[in-house]
């Protein structure tokens, strides 16, 4: 089992990864809070494939309540929100209870923030199990629901009490789901560490069908990454804005697309436009921005969407969170490994660059 610490001041928490770890999850989850009631929010598909061995161990140590909820960003509203809150309250579950939240990223985001607003906060336990959530969401505390069908319109930040992270949950993933994490690790290897960027190169497709071993140095990797950004900045409020690379477009597809486009495969276009924004003002020359497409296509990640035109993503970005005085602002590498904000781009360019993505 690998531990990644991520020391928050005045508190911290665990991140646990590991081949099987699950097994021992009721030890370690009282290692980590009081509570000994639970309220168990799970993504049903996940549930199917590995809920019944993780309830049995966890029968044994709390009083647990379980509710499922479909898979996908449809159940992440405020009636889903409110449908857990009922289930807070059948389960008595006070403010020395708490929940824990087993799937992915829709999962973490949507029991996250009940945890967070349940009797003004109880404790929040995640146990992520698709690729993107390991290496991404489950870290940090940003949660939130959609309104309006904006991604992440009301959230707040609540941080977990601990993260456990077991790959073999990760072997019942689709490939495509597989490949929709992976655009998060691409995503690390283009704003901080270079090295982890080679290495995928290196792997190339054969990161499909990655090692355990393979897995858990991954994950660990990305989520040392995250963990000292957001031990930098918290609450979101400048170095943690890097995190968003390929995000502002990223998401403008994902919404526009309406179900079509899996998170992964929206910031990989995102980053597609990314780089080419960057290529476009002088910051990213055009060998590395050859090296992200390459890297990408060899994942199997779109490289472009013709079910969306311009004129909606451009909508959709000014729904962006980072956007200040209607200008979006855009998180960009100058090389691999390195990223920072931009300066405003001028929205001729941001048109042309979103008509690349979007035509044959």
């Amino acid at each position: 089992m690998t531990r990644v610490r991520v020391p928050l001041p005045g508190r911290r928490y665990d991140v646990l990864i590991g081949a099987g770890i699950g097994a021992a999850a009721a030890g370690s989850i009282a290692a980590a809070i009081s509570a000994r009631r639970l309220l168990i929010v799970a993504d049903a598909r996940a549930w199917e494939h590995h809920g019944p061995p993780l309830h049995r161990t966890l029968r044994r140590t709390f009083d647990t309540a379980v509710v499922t909820v479909p898979p996908g960003e449809s159940s992440k509203t405020l009636r889903s929100a409110e449908r857990l809150f009922a289930a807070c309250r059948d389960h008595r579950l006070g403010r020395d209870g708490a929940v824990l939240a087993f799937g992915g990223g829709v999962v973490g985001d949507l029991a996250g923030f009940v945890a967070a607003t349940w009797q003004r906060g109880v404790d929040l336990v995640m146990l992520p199990t698709t690729l993107l959530a390991q290496v991404d969401s489950s870290v940090g505390g940003k949660v939130a629901v959609n309104v309006a069908g904006i991604k992440n319109l009301v959230g707040t930040f609540h941080q977990p009490r601990l993260v456990l992270a077991d790959t073999d949950w990760l072997t019942t993933l689709s490939p495509r789901e597989r490949r929709s994490g992976l655009a998060e690790v691409v995503k690390y290897g283009m704003i901080a560490d270079r090295h982890l960027f080679e290495r995928l190169e290196r792997a190339g497709g054969g990161l499909l069908a990655a090692s355990p071993e393979e897995l858990v140095a991954i994950v660990a990797g990305c989520v040392r990454i995250k963990s000292a950004i957001v031990v930098r900045d918290e609450k979101d409020e400048n170095r943690r804005l890097l995190l968003n690379y390929g995000h502002t477009i990223g998401h403008a597809f994902e919404a526009a697309a309406r179900g079509r486009l899996r998170h992964g495969e929206a910031v990989a276009l995102g980053m597609r436009g990314a780089a080419r924004l960057a290529e476009g003002i002088g910051w990213l020359d055009p060998a590395s921005r050859r090296r992200q497409d390459h890297l990408l296509d060899s994942l199997g990640l779109p490289n472009r969407f013709l079910g969306v035109g311009p004129a909606e993503l451009e909508a959709k970005i000014l729904q962006d969170k980072k956007v200040r005085d209607r200008k979006p602002r855009f998180v960009l590498t100058r090389s691999i490994g390195s990223a920072s904000v931009a300066p405003p781009i001028a929205a001729s360019r941001v048109r042309r660059v979103l008509a690349d993505l979007t035509s044959s």
